[in-house]
């Protein structure tokens, strides 16, 4: 069985200023619990002991990234759909793993 260690989160947003906007927000959110933040000005990555978190400005390059959950804050219904909204998702090694089940509507 394969095994998660940190759930995979990328979020998508509008313009390279929002990025900063969004970094700051989950930052904030997180807390205490990040054990290491990057901010740049095309880029952002959070990690917490449980989460690893990507901030990109949204685009068809972006296409091929692949993570548990993505955040879009584009409000692009079309590319929502193209770009997303994912083909195939890692999502089913998460139900697979007992220590993820409160993610996948299991209980705690």
């Amino acid at each position: 069985m394969y095994e998660v260690d940190k759930v995979s989160i990328v979020v998508f947003t509008k313009t390279k200023e929002d990025i900063g906007k969004y970094f700051r927000l989950f930052r904030l959110m997180i807390g205490d619990k990040v054990e290491s933040a990057f901010l740049s000005k095309d880029h952002a990555r959070i990690d917490t002991e449980k989460f690893f978190i990507r901030f990109y400005v949204g685009g068809l390059h972006m296409k091929g990234v692949r993570a548990h959950y993505v955040i879009n804050m584009m409000q692009n219904e079309e590319w929502d759909s193209i770009c997303a909204l994912p083909i195939t998702t890692p999502f089913h090694y998460l139900k697979e793993d007992p220590k993820w089940s409160v993610l996948t509507g299991g209980i705690e």
